[in-house]
């Protein structure tokens, strides 16, 4: 959505066009692949995100590439966000929902970004909701248990992101 891209340009301080910051815009809230069929519009090709990103970052330090609803979530029907990944050759920052079932959708992003050979950095634990649940009280510390050494931080529900948490993700 054009939204999101313009709020990610003003994020990163940038005065790109928002084609080149979000090259494909569906209003669907839909796996890309499937709101292009509903849109009636062209799903997105990675090759064009590939040399979209290498135009981009020739001239940055830091990249970062959003994904939405997860690694496994169709862009095209033939090639997921893990495809992207390896295409763009990104280590993975998985950002979590802290809710109920965030375990379980933790441990499975990571072993399927395993199983695929995405690289990983770590996950980031986004509080979604003002209000604490006896999930939400108790994920970061099963999520440690399970995942020694993967979190890089734990965030609410609205940006920015901590200093400690930039400060990791970008070390």
């Amino acid at each position: 959505m054009a939204l999101d891209a313009i709020a990610l340009r003003a994020a990163a301080e940038s005065n790109d066009a928002i084609e080149l910051i979000c090259p494909y815009r569906y209003a669907t809230p839909l796996a890309p692949a499937a709101a292009a069929v509903v849109e009636d519009l062209d799903p997105p090709e990675l090759r064009r995100i590939a040399t979209i990103h290498e135009r981009l970052a020739a001239d940055r330090d830091v990249m970062l590439v959003e994904g939405a609803g997860g690694l496994a979530v169709p862009i095209t029907w033939r090639e997921n966000y893990a495809d992207l990944a390896l295409a763009l050759d990104l280590e993975l920052i998985l950002v979590v929902g802290n809710r109920l079932g965030c375990i379980n959708a933790t441990i499975l992003s990571l072993a399927y970004a395993a199983q695929r050979g995405v690289r990983l950095k770590g996950y980031i634990l986004n509080d979604l909701e003002a209000e604490n649940s006896p999930a939400t009280q108790t994920n970061a510390r099963s999520l440690e248990l399970l995942l020694p050494g993967r979190c890089l931080g734990v965030t609410k529900y609205k940006l920015p992101l901590p200093a400690e948490i930039c400060e990791r993700v970008l070390s």
